[in-house]
């Protein structure tokens, strides 16, 4: 983990609420209502410390929301990601300036590697860089094939 920070999975619907609103505001496509038909829906924040801070008070510095592979299972069963033993990043962003969304990658890919995750992906945008992913380890292993979406994957 990031010094000063720590991840926290969102689990009460006020902050749920929060976190998709956040989404809404921060995020290049809002937070669509509903989940993509998935079942599963779980949100994490990022709360870190301000270091130069006299107080331990901490702040939402960036969210994600995750959800199961099953949605997107063309894509999943065409680059073997194992439905099973995976999620999709959903929507995630941060929500101050600073290097957080990187730092929040690795350390959030790192905590679902150890509750037993094998993969953690996510689709890209065609027309933007990316960099945030592949700065966080992620790697491109392909294109979706009728809109042309990068698709990044953590093993």
């Amino acid at each position: 983990m990031t010094k000063n920070c720590e991840i926290v999975r969102i689990e009460d619907r006020k902050t749920i609420k929060l976190v998709r609103d956040i989404i809404d505001l921060y995020h290049k496509q809002g937070g669509h209502i509903g989940g993509g038909a998935s079942s599963i829906q779980l949100y994490y924040a990022y709360m870190c410390r301000d270091p130069d801070s006299y107080t331990d008070q901490k702040y939402i510095t960036a969210v994600a929301w995750l959800n199961e592979s099953k949605p997107f299972r063309w894509i999943a069963e065409q680059y073997q990601i194992p439905l099973d033993r995976s999620l999709f990043i959903r929507r995630i962003t941060k929500t101050c300036p600073g290097p957080y969304l990187i730092d929040f990658l690795v350390d959030l890919q790192e905590k679902l590697k150890n509750d037993g995750l094998e993969v953690l992906w996510t689709l890209g945008f065609p027309d933007h860089s990316n960099a945030t992913y592949r700065k966080s380890g992620f790697k491109e292993i392909g294109r979706t094939q009728r809109s042309g979406y990068p698709i990044y994957v953590s093993y």
